[in-house]
């Protein structure tokens, strides 16, 4: 079994709550990225090839990211939008389990765009807001290993992704 990744927008409601368990989050707005900002997301990753579901608008949607690289550590996500509004049109979207840091590194490079965004585990722990690049490596420490090279790899492609030198 793993790990699913719900996704949320940081609204008033999420500030006040995340305020309360004592995690700081940005004022900038926050909103879902478009279709077309998700396949950027997916696709800025050096070494991980994207495999899409596509059923078409107001169905479901769905890339599926993997290393594929034999006798490496084994990177994967599965990103999911449940009703896809098109590729022009805001889209909410949540990980089916995955590497843990493949999905925050797909969050960090969407938030670029949209704000922040809230990861909630449904095995518990403390929600993880990013915020690219307001989201400092000891936020993301609480998450993932920083000193992981695969974690440096993959900010990295973040940092490309987003305009940033890496």
């Amino acid at each position: 079994m793993g790990i699913i990744y719900t996704v949320s927008l940081a609204t008033a409601d999420a500030r006040a709550w995340l305020l309360e368990q004592g995690i700081e989050c940005s004022d900038r707005a926050s909103r879902w990225p478009t279709g077309n900002e998700l396949k950027y997301a997916v696709e800025c990753f050096r070494g991980i090839q994207v495999q899409y579901n596509d059923n078409g608008v107001g169905y479901c949607w769905q890339a599926l990211l993997s290393n594929g690289e034999a006798g490496t550590e084994e990177v994967w996500a599965a990103l999911n939008v449940e009703k896809h509004q098109g590729y022009d049109q805001t889209n909410d979207f949540w990980f089916d389990k995955g590497t843990t840091e493949l999905n925050v590194a797909i969050a960090l490079v969407l938030s670029a765009k949209t704000g922040p965004l809230v990861l909630l585990a449904d095995c518990g722990g403390p929600p993880l807001v990013v915020d690219y690049p307001n989201t400092t490596q000891q936020t993301l420490d609480e998450w993932v290993d920083v000193s992981k090279p695969l974690w440096i790899q993959l900010y990295r492609d973040v940092q490309r992704s987003c305009g940033f030198a890496a």
